[in-house]
């Protein structure tokens, strides 16, 4: 017996008899703003950026420029060791102690008030 060219009217009958309830159109919303005209009212948007406390963006501002601060201050503090001073540790720890010491003093008078 051949394969049928037509197209079948074929009915399936579900388990319970009620319509399904999964459509064929599917968003995806993974953060729902609050409708005004209840569940079924108008959206707003489906999709939406998170939103930050301001607060917890200022204290990540700073921690990070602090952060960026510290790891600068260190590199340039290795560039000055390796370069100038690799075989003398007084005059090394002295250069130290007065790059920190600039950094700080930077720190306290332009950039503590700023973050």
């Amino acid at each position: 017996m051949a394969a049928p060219t037509e197209a079948q009217n074929i009915k399936i009958t579900l388990a319970n008899g009620e319509p399904s309830t999964h459509g064929a159109k599917r968003t995806l919303a993974l953060f729902p703003t609050a409708r005004p005209g209840g569940f079924n009212g108008p959206r707003k948007k489906l999709l939406s950026a998170p939103t930050l406390n301001p607060g917890v963006l200022s204290e990540m501002g700073r921690q990070l420029v602090v952060a960026l601060y510290v790891v600068a201050m260190a590199a340039i503090i290795i560039v000055v060791d390796v370069s100038f001073f690799r075989n003398h540790f007084w005059e090394r720890l002295t250069a130290n102690i007065g790059i920190v010491l600039v950094f700080a003093a930077f720190y306290w008078i332009f950039l503590k008030d700023r973050f």
